[in-house]
């Protein structure tokens, strides 16, 4: 019974690897052009490809045991803030290290980021980690939620009301008042999980089309010049997830190929991706230069790319042999050492 049910998820996998993609991809950054398109592609990416992870952080915690309040913050303080800090340390010493070469930083370190760290990470030196402060934050409000027997019904009200409340920065409580719904829509598709109508997802290759045509209409409405209804933004980020869920649901099936191996070492992607692309902009930057259109496409491509394999590589020969440091990077236990990719027939 535990082996179907486990097999039933290796999608989770693929869809792991389908949100870190565009994670490292949104991520790219070059200081000296502006490529045609970039940024309308990568504005797209940011409506939706956070809220994936924290939908299926949602989905993920609706389908494993229930802890205690106070064993639930233990637990996801090792694995969320623990790397939080430590991988915060490892980018600002990279940080002022640039700093001395006098490389170009697209966020350099200033006198505030002492409390921005403490107390509100998205306005920070690492800006890009206010994931893990949030997600720790939204665990607390899940914990407490489950200690009086929420029903889901309520979770949802509770997590819609959240999202328009005008909440401080401190803490993250902002951040995780916008990004709630989306972890409790999570937790919906683990209810519908195995459900007669979530088969037929599996196979209906014209509604997984339809729903990336819906979410690309809601991206262009959101793009549009004087757009800022926030609901239009809920929608083509709650359209965006629901279209990257049945197309993992379709084609991740069978938790092989590129995208479910990305998708197990999602965590040391996330968290180390940074420090590799800003090593490959150095070398294009300061020194293989980026004057030609193909110099500009290969920064793109071998920055995104190895963005996304490094990490992998230093998990799986590095991490994964050293359980002291892969708890305090990863905030995991060293796993078992992954297969090599196999592209699915």
């Amino acid at each position: 019974m535990h082996a179907k049910r486990e097999e039933k998820l290796e999608y989770i996998h693929w869809l792991k690897g389908l949100g870190i993609v565009l994670v490292v991809f949104g991520h790219f950054y070059a200081s000296l052009f502006v490529l045609p398109g970039f940024e309308t592609a990568r504005n797209a990416v940011y409506i939706f490809h956070m809220p994936l992870f924290m939908a299926i952080s949602g989905f993920l915690y609706a389908r494993a045991p229930r802890l205690p309040v106070g064993a639930l913050l233990k637990k996801k303080f090792g694995r969320l803030l623990v790397p939080y800090i430590s991988i915060s340390g490892v980018i600002l010493a990279a940080k002022l290290t640039a700093g001395l070469l006098h490389f170009g930083l697209r966020r350099p370190v200033n006198v505030q980021d002492g409390l921005a760290f403490l107390f509100y990470p998205h306005q920070g030196f690492a800006c890009f980690l206010w994931y893990l402060y949030t997600l720790f934050v939204i665990f607390g409000v899940m914990g407490l939620l489950d200690l009086f027997r929420t029903p889901l019904w309520m979770c949802v009200a509770v997590a819609v009301g959240a999202r328009f409340l005008p909440l401080p920065p401190y803490f993250c409580l902002d951040l995780a008042g916008q990004n709630l719904i989306y972890f409790v829509l999570g937790m919906v598709f683990a209810r519908l999980a195995g459900t007669v109508a979530a088969r037929n997802f599996r196979t209906n290759g014209g509604l997984v089309v339809g729903a990336w045509m819906v979410f690309g209409a809601l991206a262009w409405l959101v793009q549009t010049p004087g757009a800022k209804i926030q609901v239009v933004f809920w929608s083509a980020s709650i359209a965006g997830i629901i279209a990257s869920w049945l197309t993992a649901l379709r084609l991740g099936q069978g938790g092989g190929g590129v995208l479910a191996w990305l998708g197990r070492a999602s965590s040391a992607i996330y968290l180390l991706h940074t420090l590799v692309m800003g090593v490959v902009r150095y070398i294009w930057e300061e020194h293989l230069g980026v004057d030609s259109s193909w110099a500009r496409i290969l920064f793109l491509t071998s920055s995104v790319g190895l963005g996304l394999v490094l990490p992998v590589w230093f998990q799986q020969y590095v991490l994964d042999r050293i359980p002291h440091a892969s708890r305090l990077f990863l905030g995991l236990d060293p796993a078992p050492r992954p297969s090599a990719p196999q592209q699915n027939p």
